[in-house]
């Protein structure tokens, strides 16, 4: 099981990225927008709690309408002097009003 780092410790990530192979049954699954366009309704319908997984150039404008259906956003850096992830999680909470987790992956430390 992959291990993250939250509030200053490691612990088990529960999410399991949607596609992997080696993902069990999962009541957890981290999938991208099409993905979410696809099957996202459906998923949740079955009671597996769902996050949106983004690179940090994707405007939140362009997923806003699956905000509703996750549980959590992924937001992936590419580039450690790219801030447009952080711009992208302050938009989410301010204007969308997005309550869920809003996480950071990738090259942004």
């Amino acid at each position: 099981m992959t291990k993250i780092l939250s509030f200053d410790r490691l612990h088990d990530d529960e999410w399991q990225r949607f596609g992997d192979e080696q993902v069990e049954i999962a009541n957890a699954l981290i999938a991208d927008v099409s993905t979410l366009r696809e099957r996202g309704a459906a998923l949740a319908k079955s009671g597996i709690r769902l996050a949106l997984d983004v690179i940090a150039d994707v405007p939140p404008e362009d997923y806003r309408d699956l905000l509703p259906l996750v549980d959590m956003v992924v937001i992936r850096f590419s580039k450690f002097a790219d801030g447009r992830g952080f711009s992208s999680a302050r938009e989410l909470r301010e204007r969308f009003e997005y309550s869920g987790t809003v996480r950071a992956a990738g090259a942004f430390m």
